[in-house]
């Protein structure tokens, strides 16, 4: 039986500040897009009296130093995607900045008092209890790591830790020890959980990893549905749009003159995307009440 949701309307701000803010793409990829569409939604809902300006990066690139001095500044900038971010702090650095659709943000791009944001990283908890609650048998994960993505699979480690859980780490130093590295992986763990590193998770070897993981009857989850719809057991993804509520709220809380409880957020809600065509050829059978809990890509 389908259950209905009722999603109240937000109400509008008692004190509703009457602020210049900007909204800075760093492309037209449909999630940034999506992120800026609830994002602008949710300001102009709350706080119709704002005033809001939607740029894409590259047409920041093109405003003329003398066409910016003829525009009221922003007293905040919502820029989504790193390089948006890059691309406000630069421009505006003393100005408040609260991004979102960032992924495993360096420390050097959240450097700054006036830096908040929604990062899109998936805390470790979420995507182990998922993982759970498809392959209950699993409790030796594997994570492949360079070292640009040793900060990201140490953190993880460490969690999983201090959860009773002993991860197995493999470092991939370069391109030629990646398939001798996903033969270990494999052998020694009994699943492979991804993490963001585009050494290793890019269009040449995600796909191989995919292969060998089913070949081995192993689980693989991946770092989006895009991963599921190619092979990989399952995926947990953000939504996009409550990410760019979120932002929207940590924009008017500080328009306020409230400080947001944490300057760095993770995503509020999660979409877990589940291969059942995978499921069954690594000889996983989930429950029905289990699969209605995933978004199914494949059967």
């Amino acid at each position: 039986m389908a259950t209905l949701h009722v999603v109240l309307p937000r109400p509008v701000m008692a004190a509703c500040p009457q602020d210049d803010v900007m909204i800075l793409l760093s492309s037209d990829f449909w999630p940034y897009v999506t992120a800026a569409d609830s994002l602008e939604q949710e300001l102009k809902t709350r706080c119709p009296a704002i005033h809001i300006r939607r740029l894409y990066l590259d047409q920041l690139k093109t405003v003329t130093q003398k066409a910016e001095r003829r525009q009221t500044a922003p007293s905040l900038v919502f820029p989504i995607g790193t390089e948006a971010v890059v691309a406000a702090q630069k421009r505006f650095p003393a100005i408040p900045i609260v991004f979102s659709m960032v992924l495993d943000p360096s420390p050097s791009l959240l450097a700054g008092q006036n830096i908040y944001g929604v990062v899109l990283d998936i805390p470790c908890q979420e995507i182990w209890k998922q993982l759970k609650s498809i392959a209950p048998h699993v409790s030796r994960p594997g994570i492949l790591y360079t070292d640009d993505s040793w900060g990201t699979a140490r953190n993880m480690a460490n969690i999983l830790r201090e959860n009773g859980i002993n991860p197995v780490l493999i470092k991939i130093d370069s391109s030629e020890q990646i398939q001798h590295g996903i033969e270990d992986i494999l052998r020694l763990s009994d699943a492979l959980i991804a993490i963001p590193d585009t050494n290793i998770y890019n269009k040449i070897v995600a796909p191989r990893i995919i292969f060998e993981a089913i070949r081995h009857r192993k689980p693989f989850v991946g770092l989006s549905k895009n991963f599921t719809e190619s092979g990989a057991l399952l995926s947990v993804d953000s939504d996009y749009e409550d990410i760019g509520i979120q932002a929207a709220d940590m924009g008017l809380d500080i328009l306020s003159g409230n400080v947001p409880a944490s300057r760095i957020q993770f995503p509020r809600k999660f979409s877990t995307s589940l291969n059942l065509h995978t499921a069954r050829l690594i000889g996983l059978v989930p429950g029905s009440e289990t699969i209605k809990a995933f978004n199914i890509v494949a059967y």
